[in-house]
């Protein structure tokens, strides 16, 4: 059975945990990748268009925010210029936003952070999470992953767009404010796996995730 925000318990937390933290994305154990992601956005957004680019194409491609489609590699000089060009607003988009525990980000800072990744190639323009895990790597408190394992477990299905997003928003901030009690267990499961101890949201990342590749993995199985 799917484990899903109505129905998951403390166990599936700590194995999602488990599960993410034993897998690979490519070839990268996962905790590896997301120390090279901390490391690569720790001065935050890059002040030039090389520094930039180089985190725009590191979350596109080596942390699947492209979701494997190579055509859209192409698009991260332009969404890289056009984050530059607007470095100062988009900077202030980042920072205005609070912690998500504490508040929603404005769907102003929401359409300002998402513009640059409003790009058409071969029939699709919006890219939301190679958006939001790019976000997220800048300031990880405020701004959670969403990706197909998590619109899975939070059973949504809307097209992607800063409304999808916002919606997300909404559910995994009442999600994890009702199970705080949870995340000094998940802590102990997650260990020091990571060099430096990873943000809450991306505590809960690694349950989502985690459950989403067993069920995953499951179908594989009974298909085969």
């Amino acid at each position: 059975m799917k484990v899903t925000y109505q129905t998951a318990s403390l166990a599936d937390a700590e194995r999602g945990i488990r599960i993410y933290n034993q897998g690979l994305y490519g070839y990268v154990k996962n905790p590896d990748l997301d120390d090279r992601a901390r490391v690569m956005f720790e001065g935050g957004l890059g002040s030039t268009i090389q520094e930039i680019l180089r985190q725009v194409e590191f979350i596109g491609k080596d942390y699947g925010g492209a979701a494997g489609f190579k055509a859209a590699y192409s698009l991260a000089p332009e969404i890289a210029r056009d984050m530059l060009a607007n470095r100062t607003a988009y900077v202030q988009a980042i920072q205005s936003a609070q912690p998500i525990l504490l508040g929603l980000p404005s769907r102003g800072a929401m359409q300002t952070l998402y513009r640059p990744f409003v790009k058409e190639i071969h029939g699709k323009r919006n890219w939301l999470v190679w958006g939001n895990k790019f976000w997220h790597h800048l300031k990880p408190d405020a701004f959670p992953i969403e990706d197909r394992f998590v619109d899975g477990f939070f059973q949504i299905t809307d097209s992607p767009s800063v409304d999808k997003y916002m919606k997300f928003l909404q559910r995994f901030r009442s999600f994890v404010l009702a199970r705080r009690d949870w995340v000094p267990s998940m802590r102990r499961i997650d260990g020091n796996v990571d060099s430096v101890p990873c943000s809450e949201n991306k505590l809960w990342d690694k349950m989502f995730y985690g459950l989403g590749d067993e069920s995953q993995n499951r179908k594989c199985a009974s298909a085969s």
